[in-house]
């Protein structure tokens, strides 16, 4: 049985924020308080559009975030996309297509900052080469010199998803 949360922590971003649930009439809001306070109100809501709601609120801090990430982290590896999808994605951290579009799961805010700028310099450097080869390993080596070792943490990476996240 999946409880509401009383809390969010956003690891890669290294921010908390208390949730408090308040029963008041009107329709199911959230309003971030300041001093990273969240507070849902609404009138007889069911858990489920809790839920619902709280991951629409992380959606919108993941976009920003890894959006910003993603600018940052190009500024030293300089490759062109033409377009930027955060979404949710059931088996995949990242993709990037030949048409040019990266891809980030927008669950990337949940890991630690390392795991989610290996995630982005992986992805940045399928810009260059888009297969799995040699050069393609050597070209993420030169931004992210521990690559081998966060690869192998991605194998474990869902622990860090809190089970209300819903997929």
């Amino acid at each position: 049985m999946i409880t509401l949360p009383k809390k969010i922590y956003l690891t890669a971003m290294n921010k908390h924020w208390k949730i408090s649930y308040i029963q008041s009439s009107g329709r199911l809001i959230i309003i971030e308080h300041p001093h990273r306070e969240l507070a849902i109100y609404g009138k007889n809501y069911s858990k489920r559009a809790a839920l619902q709601l709280l991951n629409r609120w992380v959606r919108l801090k993941a976009h920003d975030y890894l959006s910003e990430l993603l600018h940052q982290l190009n500024r030293r590896v300089k490759v062109n996309y033409k377009k930027v999808i955060i979404r949710s994605h059931e088996a995949q951290w990242g993709s990037y297509s030949s048409g040019k579009t990266l891809s980030l799961n927008f669950k990337l805010i949940f890991l630690p900052t390392t795991l989610a700028k290996h995630i982005v310099y992986h992805e940045l450097c399928h810009a260059r080469y888009l297969s799995h080869s040699e050069e393609f390993w050597q070209e993420l080596a030169r931004f992210d010199k521990h690559w081998q070792k966060n690869n192998k943490a991605m194998d474990e990476a869902l622990k860090y998803i809190p089970e209300w996240v819903m997929f």
